[in-house]
């Protein structure tokens, strides 16, 4: 069983300009750290028209995670994925997720 009383091991910045909003993560995004994605999800509801996940410091995600990404990407016109690492890259294209959003090397 998993210890959800732990630290986040994930760091969400925030970085809005306009009617964008960049959001950067770095390390594991797990169900520790989904909260701020979440929480945005939820109160994001026509504030931006674009929303980008710059995921190049995260190392992991798992399924928390990838909900985090979908529940976001509902909230918002447009959601980008920028940089994903391999093992995170691979998550989005195994469970078919690259297919709802736009994932954007480079």
């Amino acid at each position: 069983m998993s210890d959800t009383s732990r630290p986040p091991t994930c760091e969400v910045r925030l970085d809005p300009a306009g009617r964008h909003l960049t959001v950067v993560l770095a390390g594991e995004l797990d169900m520790s750290g989904t909260d701020p994605l979440t929480q945005l999800a939820a109160t994001v509801d026509g504030q931006f028209d674009h929303v980008l996940l710059d995921v190049s410091g995260l190392e992991f995600i798992d399924s928390s995670g990838l909900n985090a990404f979908v529940a976001l990407r509902k909230a918002v016109p447009r959601l980008s994925v920028r940089n994903p690492r391999p093992a995170v890259r691979r998550a989005v294209d195994v469970t078919g997720l690259s297919e709802f959003l736009d994932v954007v090397e480079g």
